[in-house]
């Protein structure tokens, strides 16, 4: 990554980055398994970890040689990543697009302080090479402060969540663990979010329901009077690609025309028979919003 950062450098990181915050241009690091033999500073029970620049999306087409007639066009849910100092590099070049399973984080700085490098000859003649890093003042406090603020943003913006019923089956089953951004405002709320809400009479039920949007302000909902049905679509009948198909149902007979008022929005699970939400609620207060779910844990992580 020479010149952007050499040898030794030190930098924070921050892992569960949504990836719909990844840009091109970012730095990231990203695990590739089939590489590790080439990670000599990693143990057999360590991951091959590597700080990259993102040069490619999905969907985008980039170079994939050294020549520049070689194209080569990321396919859905994988990136392309590179070296900056593209010679010394091994990286999408060699490896090919990753999956977005690969990602462990987003660069957010590098850590201030004053790097030395100190090679040491053995008795066979090879070298060691040892990087000593010393922080500097006050910079090196500087970087600190950083840290504890950052650490302490997260503390009260995230928490981890786990899904305890099937209303939400197949995005989320239960026992699944999901990362919540607490806080969340609303004016940033889309349709197809999926949220953490609680009960417009909290005095009366406490609890906390992980739901999807379907609509927001300004909005008509078309709600089945039907029990156990589909229920919910769009005045303009949008489809909602996260809703299983054997659970759709049109009968427009049955149903009737909910507009959603201002600052309120409409929730419902994705496994439509076995989900309580705004078809029996109706529309939410923006102040149930508890949060947004920015990412599903994988099994290996959640233990």
């Amino acid at each position: 990554m020479v010149p952007t950062l050499h040898y030794g450098d030190r930098v924070l990181v921050w892992r569960l980055c949504p990836h719909r915050w990844l840009r091109r241009g970012r730095l990231v690091v990203v695990e590739h398994e089939a590489d590790r033999a080439r990670a000599r500073w990693s143990s057999p029970q360590e991951p091959a970890l590597y700080v990259k620049r993102l040069v490619g999306l999905p969907g985008d087409t980039v170079q994939s040689g050294n020549d520049e007639t070689q194209r080569l066009a990321v396919p859905p849910r994988h990136l392309f990543v590179c070296g900056d100092n593209r010679p010394g590099s091994r990286d999408s070049r060699h490896w090919g697009p990753l999956p977005l399973h690969s990602l462990r984080g987003i660069v957010l700085t590098k850590l201030p302080g004053k790097r030395t490098v100190v090679r040491t000859r053995l008795p066979d003649g090879t070298y060691v090479t040892d990087v000593r890093r010393t922080a500097r003042s006050p910079h090196g406090v500087g970087g600190c402060l950083l840290i504890l603020l950052i650490g302490f943003v997260i503390q009260i913006t995230l928490v981890v969540v786990t899904v305890e019923h099937s209303s939400m089956s197949p995005a989320l089953q239960h026992g699944d663990r999901v990362v919540v951004w607490r806080r969340w405002p609303a004016r940033f709320l889309h349709k197809g979010h999926i949220v953490l809400v609680q009960s417009q009479h909290p005095a009366i039920d406490q609890s906390l329901y992980i739901k999807r949007v379907v609509g927001l302000p300004g909005d008509t909902i078309a709600v089945s009077s039907r029990e156990g049905l589909r229920a919910v679509r769009e005045a303009n009948e949008l489809d909602d690609d996260y809703v299983p198909d054997d659970s759709v149902a049109h009968d427009s007979k049955t149903r009737r025309l909910l507009p959603i008022p201002r600052s309120h929005f409409f929730v419902c699970g994705d496994n439509r028979d076995r989900s309580t939400d705004s078809r029996q609620w109706g529309p939410l207060s923006f102040r149930c919003l508890q949060g947004i779910v920015i990412r599903k844990l994988s099994k290996a992580t959640a233990r």
